[in-house]
């Protein structure tokens, strides 16, 4: 059952993707590639997973939706490198999810916490062997 639960999630999702092409408002693909990417990792496609973030990535920067971008692109990518490595990979996007949460401020719509973003580069330094720097965000996320 929760598989065909996912199937039609991803039925939906694409369906909002060809209604973005559709209309010219592709302003919301960005989320709507994060959403699928989350669903192929959750059917176990993993690599469908990553084109998916990846995608979502290069339209939300594209359609400057940068809200989408720290809260479902690079937040779904850091917690799919500290599942599955590579290391380096989950370190890298973990700043990024933090970089672009401090840009966009106390904008609306911001759904991650501070406290989970230092959490999440916590993990990923530890990851790495990188202690001393893990500690420090270990106390920040507190």
């Amino acid at each position: 059952a929760y598989l065909n639960q996912l199937d039609s999630a991803l039925f939906f999702e694409q369906e909002g993707e060809q209604l973005a092409f559709q209309s010219g408002n592709k302003k919301y693909l960005g989320q709507i590639y994060s959403i699928m990417a989350l669903i192929y990792y959750r059917k176990g496609d993993k690599d469908k997973a990553i084109e998916y973030y990846y995608k979502s990535i290069d339209w939300c920067i594209a359609e400057r939706n940068y809200t989408n971008l720290s809260n479902g692109s690079y937040f779904g990518l850091t917690k799919f490198y500290l599942s599955e490595g590579p290391k380096d990979s989950a370190l890298h996007y973990a700043i990024k999810n933090l970089e672009t949460y401090r840009m966009l401020g106390s904008s609306v719509g911001i759904a991650v916490n501070l406290g989970t973003l230092y959490q999440n580069i916590y993990l990923a330094y530890q990851m790495n062997g990188q202690t001393d720097s893990a500690y420090k965000y270990q106390g920040l996320a507190l």
